[in-house]
């Protein structure tokens, strides 16, 4: 791939020389999923982990770690960014995400994609990155008689051991009873809406 990079910036380059630049920059993030124009934004997030909930709504006894979270983050690509940053197990280990607005209050939960993009503008209009942490916990997978919880693991390569690697995972609730077409179904609904989220903002040709 990275051949493939050179050789484009080469071909940005003479377009440059011939006064064509913004035809370059387009062929770029065509082909790169460069975004010529806007910066991805990033928002840090402190994560409060291991600790429990008293009756007067305070997360006490807890752990503490942060990370860098975009704001066209998904519901999944976040679990999947904390649980791999607590080395957790996501086939054993259901993470619940819920954050305080002020203290006391009942907290909030994220649960899905809206909830997250809430959370992340009100992180972004606060100047205090210690406001707003998450607090995470976790708790053994439910398998219910219904439904069955699956990791999918998508976007990577198999080697010639037949070990897939560099991928990206998601998990999905599927009915015990679902059908082939269905499962599919599911599957590439959960990853064309993280597609277009994430690639909203790409210049295309």
């Amino acid at each position: 791939m990275w051949e493939a990079y050179e050789a484009s910036l080469l071909g940005l380059c003479n377009l440059s020389k011939s006064g064509n630049s913004s035809a370059g920059k387009l062929q770029l993030s065509a082909k790169f999923g460069i975004n010529s124009q806007n910066k991805m934004e990033y928002v840090n997030v402190f994560l409060y982990y291991g600790g429990k909930w008293d009756e007067l709504n305070n997360y006490n006894d807890y752990s503490v770690s942060g990370i860098l979270v975009p704001m066209e983050c998904t519901y999944s690509k976040l679990v999947e960014m904390i649980v791999e940053e607590l080395n957790w197990d996501p086939t054993k280990d259901a993470v619940s995400l819920q954050y305080q607005v002020n203290k006391n209050m009942p907290p909030i939960k994220i649960y899905n994609d809206h909830s997250i993009s809430f959370y992340l503008e009100l992180k972004k209009k606060d100047q205090d990155v210690t406001k707003y942490p998450l607090c995470v916990d976790v708790g053994p997978v439910s398998q219910d008689m219904e439904h069955i919880s699956v990791l999918v693991y998508y976007g990577g390569k198999w080697d010639r051991f037949n070990n897939y690697s560099d991928y990206s995972a998601t998990g999905i609730l599927f009915p015990r009873e679902c059908t082939y077409i269905k499962f599919v179904e599911m599957i590439v609904r959960d990853k064309l809406g993280h597609n277009k989220r994430c690639n909203k903002n790409t210049v295309s040709s």
